[in-house]
């Protein structure tokens, strides 16, 4: 048998052992603008463990991969960058349900070589532990299309740690696929290497998260202490309109109590929150407080001022707690923005330009009402000069002036009667 004969047989003994030696995979891929999503999945026939590669772009903060139909009961794997900018952290967790999902110590995934943030993506080759069954949730190796679910998070408040139990912020968009287990099964272990989407499929399109309650929440407090408020303030302490600055405020108070609703229902989503500790939290619940107690000043002031046309205790106490609340609200929303893993720029920005308009609108209108108040006292104090005889209302120049007698009692033939004699009624 000649030389190049005996060659090419050896290459393709070596090309068979070395696909033969490649554990079996099943591998989702989803394909995006610039960038894939990869999962590829490997079940070691001969024990519970099982090895997977994650690959996903490291331009939104997380990226993860759910065994399970939906959030809850599922096993999470969660990628995010680690304490070196070049590494990466794995993180299994399980959710309650659509809330943020915990850390499971129980859970035993470590990195295997190869992986690390590379060409800015996230790679993740790993070992989970006796993973076919978790509090909760089994991984079904005889299943064809076993359910998993995806997702990753916002482009922004990223996480840079090795802690497993860091807190994230909500996904941005997810969706969900289907693996076939039996192509997934193998007896070889290892992290699979798959490339090209096999023995998976996408169920549906990725979908946006738009997270409403976040947004509600943030333009009903914004509104509130950064326009409503202030704005009822100036249709007092400016036009005098009382009716105007009752409706606008009570108003305003109303909107903060929505407001306060969607942030309870926010706080139940994240682990941070859940508890009511941090201090946006705690400040916006006393603010809160201050608000209730504001509004029943600000009644109790106007009942006084009806009835005395003076300013009370109750007045000062309104006047200043009202300008406490205010100033405390919008640094109430640093400490949301910042919560929210959000820059406090933009926001500070945002309140600069609005206080520098409210504040022109309080100039112009305390101008105008200054110069109407002086010219009214310049006309007043013109009717009183000394060289005006229109001051003294209708000259009366055509009257007579002629001499009169003395009154009687001053008449010189006038004799007072003896005491006790009878009045002389005719007299005048």
């Amino acid at each position: 048998m000649s030389a190049p004969r005996w060659l090419f047989l050896t290459l393709l003994a070596c090309l068979i052992l070395a696909v033969s030696a490649a554990p079996s995979a099943s591998t989702f891929v989803l394909t995006q603008a610039s960038w894939n999503f990869t999962f590829s999945l490997n079940v070691d026939k001969n024990s519970d463990d099982i090895y997977f590669r994650l690959v996903s772009s490291a331009d939104y903060a997380w990226a993860s991969v759910g065994i399970g139909s939906q959030m809850g009961g599922s096993l999470m794997f969660v990628a995010y960058e680690g304490k070196d900018s070049k590494a990466v952290t794995i993180s299994p967790r399980i959710a309650s349900g659509n809330v943020e999902p915990t850390y499971a110590p129980n859970i035993n995934v470590t990195l295997e070589p190869g992986s690390g943030i590379l060409d800015n993506r996230f790679v993740v080759n790993a070992r989970c532990t006796n993973c076919r069954s978790w509090a909760g949730g089994s991984l079904d190796v005889k299943s064809k299309d076993q359910p998993f679910i995806y997702a990753w998070g916002p482009s922004w408040s990223f996480i840079s740690t090795d802690s497993k139990s860091a807190n994230m912020q909500r996904h941005s968009q997810y969706g969900f696929f289907d693996m076939d287990m039996t192509q997934a099964s193998s007896g070889d272990a290892g992290v699979p290497e798959g490339t090209q989407n096999s023995g998976a499929s996408k169920i549906g399109d990725t979908r946006n998260d738009l997270n409403f309650p976040l947004s509600i929440h943030t333009l009903t407090m914004f509104g509130s202490f950064v326009i409503l408020f202030p704005m009822g303030a100036l249709f007092i302490r400016v036009i005098s309109k009382v009716k105007l600055h009752y409706i606008t405020q009570s108003f305003s108070l109303a909107i903060v109590f929505f407001g306060l609703a969607t942030g309870i229902q926010l706080s139940k989503l994240f682990n941070m929150t859940r508890n009511f500790r941090t201090s946006h939290q705690i400040l916006g619940l006393v603010l809160i407080g201050f608000l209730i107690i504001q509004w029943v000043l600000g009644y109790v002031h106007h009942r006084e001022y009806l009835r005395t046309q003076h300013r009370s205790v109750y007045s000062e106490a309104h006047l200043w707690l009202g300008r406490l609340v205010i100033i405390s609200g919008v640094l109430n929303a640093f400490l949301g923005l910042h919560l929210a893993g959000r820059s406090t720029l933009g926001f500070l920005l945002i309140v600069l330009i609005v206080t520098g308009i409210f504040a022109v609108i309080y100039f112009v209108i305390w101008s105008r009402s200054r110069r109407k108040r002086s010219a009214l006292g310049s006309n007043r104090a013109t009717n009183f000069r000394d060289d005006d005889p229109s001051s003294l209302g209708n000259s009366r120049m055509d009257i007579p002036l002629t001499d009169h007698a003395a009154p009687p009692a001053y008449q010189e033939d006038y004799v007072r009667p003896p005491p006790g004699s009878p009045p002389n009624r005719n007299r005048i």
